[in-house]
């Protein structure tokens, strides 16, 4: 619950400063992560997308951070 609550504030914040592919993103990752409906993939798949979505975050805010 978590994870879709703060990638739905992601997406509003992106909203807000009108970075399209940033929204785009960020809702994707509400749905997938979401507890309502299960999606159902094998642990590896899940680890590896776990791995993804870290390193997208991490890269994110280095980037952000050099902005400020």
């Amino acid at each position: 619950m978590a994870s879709l609550v703060g990638f739905a504030v992601l997406a509003y914040d992106a909203y807000k400063k009108n970075i399209q592919w940033q929204i785009i993103v960020y809702v994707a990752l509400a749905v997938l992560l979401q507890p309502i409906v299960k999606v159902h993939f094998t642990k590896e798949v899940w680890n590896i997308i776990d791995v993804i979505i870290g390193c997208f975050l991490v890269v994110l805010l280095i980037t952000e951070r050099k902005k400020v």
